[in-house]
């Protein structure tokens, strides 16, 4: 997935982060009676490291042309739609509530759609830097090129992947508990 584990760590740190501001955001009453789920954060933690971790390794194959973009692309939202329910799963059990159907199609969606719309934009980034090596191909060593975009079409799979599982996790987190209560 991700060798040097930079990914995996910057995932699980925003994954954790993502859940903690969620639950303060949806939080009802006193915030002096509040505490985090720490249950929670740390299951948001372990599925942010695996999809930023294999979003990122995805992007670089991608970049470097071992796969096409297209099935990078399928295999993140796939990932991020099983992890999430994965995660949505296991913070269930282990909080003692029952976990629906509802709430796993909601895990899914948010899961594949974040990441999907995360590792489009890191392709489009990772297209846009190969294609503007255009006029330095001949001083630079196609190979040297590929490392470079590769890695780039890496870092920033995980980030953009991230900010688009965020963006799905808060809305739809915020909406589950909204329609619940």
């Amino acid at each position: 997935m991700d060798p040097d584990g930079e990914f995996g760590i910057v995932g699980a740190l925003i994954g954790a982060g993502v859940e903690a501001f969620a639950q303060v955001l949806t939080h009802q009453g006193s915030y002096s009676d509040f505490s985090f789920n720490k249950t929670d954060i740390a299951i948001a933690a372990v599925v942010g490291a695996v999809t930023g971790g294999m979003g990122g390794r995805l992007a670089m194959q991608s970049a470097k042309g071992a796969m096409r973009a297209s099935d990078a692309l399928v295999t993140t939202m796939s990932v991020g739609s099983t992890t999430n329910v994965a995660g949505a799963m296991l913070s269930s059990k282990l909080n003692g509530t029952e976990f629906t159907e509802k709430q796993m199609i909601y895990a899914a969606i948010g899961g594949g759609f974040g990441t999907g719309v995360g590792g489009k934009i890191a392709t489009n980034t990772a297209r846009t830097l190969e294609r503007g090596f255009g006029s330095f191909n001949a001083s630079i060593a196609s190979s040297t090129e590929k490392a470079f975009v590769g890695k780039t079409a890496e870092a920033s799979t995980s980030v953009f992947q991230q900010a688009g599982a965020i963006s799905a996790d808060l809305s739809l987190n915020t909406s589950q508990k909204v329609l619940s209560d």
